[in-house]
């Protein structure tokens, strides 16, 4: 099966951009917001939402990551921020793609033993495979797929791209 481009860079900048405002109005009285990725292209994906928002709040936004082992999700989860930083905060969970929902319940049950005041999740690309009673707050695009096609998002080296096989 050929690859089909279904988002070319600036179509996934013009999305993020649309998100993180999606995400401001959301979260207006909030005095600080954290974002938190999921692995790598959750956290490359929370960098970007970072940067747009940014540049339109005086809000205190502040990035972390978290990395979970889903073959292992019991295991206590490794996060790149201080966990004294999700201690009254709005807190926007974010990942690349959202399939069954599984990565975000399990990230999601290990956030929510802090202190936090709001959770809510961002996804570039939902696929509707879900298997797990979680949606994606905020959506960049919504993707009706079958389980044998593969979803990849590459957002390295400022050229951002999503196909699908």
């Amino acid at each position: 099966m050929p690859e089909t481009t279904l988002l070319n860079h600036e179509e996934i900048q013009q999305k993020i951009s649309r998100m993180a405002f999606e995400i401001l109005e959301r979260n207006l009285d909030s005095k600080s917001i954290v974002f938190v990725g999921i692995g790598s292209n959750g956290s490359a994906l929370a960098n970007l939402l970072v940067s747009e928002i940014k540049l339109h709040t005086q809000q205190t936004i502040s990035l972390g990551s978290i990395q979970l082992n889903i073959e292992k999700p019991n295991e206590a989860p490794t996060f790149e921020l201080p966990k004294e930083s999700l201690k009254n905060t709005s807190v926007v969970l974010v990942d690349d793609v959202m399939n069954s929902g599984k990565t975000f319940m399990w990230a999601c049950a290990h956030l929510i033993q802090h202190p936090i005041t709001h959770l809510s999740t961002a996804v570039l690309v939902e696929r509707k495979h879900r298997t797990f009673p979680i949606k994606a707050d905020i959506v960049g695009l919504k993707l009706s797929t079958t389980l044998q096609e593969h979803v990849t998002v590459k957002l390295k080296d400022h050229v951002h791209v999503v196909t699908m096989k």
